[in-house]
């Protein structure tokens, strides 16, 4: 089997698990007693923060917590992902233009005699 559904063998994904895999497999049947369906086997290949990994170990899991990797999901990502660093960016600078409020120190500690409260 190479596809199954919108999966098909190399496609980047992704899964349960975190960062973005490429497919290598399926299985289909029964996955566990009683849940039938399509296993997808796959490698991380980049991590959450989309930097290449060195580990290349297989992992796997239901077709159902996968989600495949498009040029619009890409799209998407990169508007929401401006998006954010903007934000950041103008609460930095509104940080630095705002003139800074006055500074008051704190009011002075009654002392009090020993043994009151």
């Amino acid at each position: 089997m190479t596809e199954h559904g919108d999966f098909k063998i190399g496609d980047l994904i992704l899964t349960y698990h975190s960062g973005y895999h490429r497919i290598i497999g399926f299985h289909v049947g029964d996955i566990s007693p009683g849940n039938n369906g399509v296993q997808i086997h796959y490698v991380k290949v980049l991590n959450t923060n989309g930097n290449p990994t060195g580990k290349r170990y297989q992992q796997s899991c239901h077709d159902s917590y996968c989600q495949p990797i498009t040029r619009q999901w890409i799209a998407t990502k990169r508007v929401e992902w401006h998006n954010a660093i903007d934000t950041k960016i103008n609460h930095i600078n509104d940080a630095l233009t705002t003139p800074d409020t006055p500074i008051t120190p704190p009011p002075k500690r009654k002392d009090t005699p020993k043994g009151q409260s």
